[in-house]
């Protein structure tokens, strides 16, 4: 598995669009430190030992909570919820 890279940091501007809210500091700020996640969408995931066999216990749980109390835990809203597919088994 290739290593991931480190999260960067930099300085960028600020620029508010309500200043006349917060305090005199918050309202002065012209400059944020943001984190910049790696770019990850090359590389690959692939779990093993203790890593899969959590991976696995954990979808078999959801997949039981779902059976068990989808319509309870299903978002309220006033659309129908769109049909569900099976789920699979590896």
């Amino acid at each position: 598995m290739d290593s991931w890279a480190v999260q960067q940091r930099a300085e960028r501007d600020w620029e508010p669009e309500h200043r006349e809210r917060g305090s005199r500091a918050d309202r002065q700020l012209r400059t944020v430190e943001v984190a910049i996640p790696p770019w990850i969408g090359g590389l690959s995931y692939e779990p093993g030992g203790a890593e899969a066999r959590a991976h696995d216990g954990a979808l078999i749980a959801i997949t039981r909570l779902d059976a068990g109390f989808g319509e309870q835990l299903a978002p309220r809203s006033s659309s129908p919820a769109p049909p569900r597919a099976a789920p699979t088994r590896r």
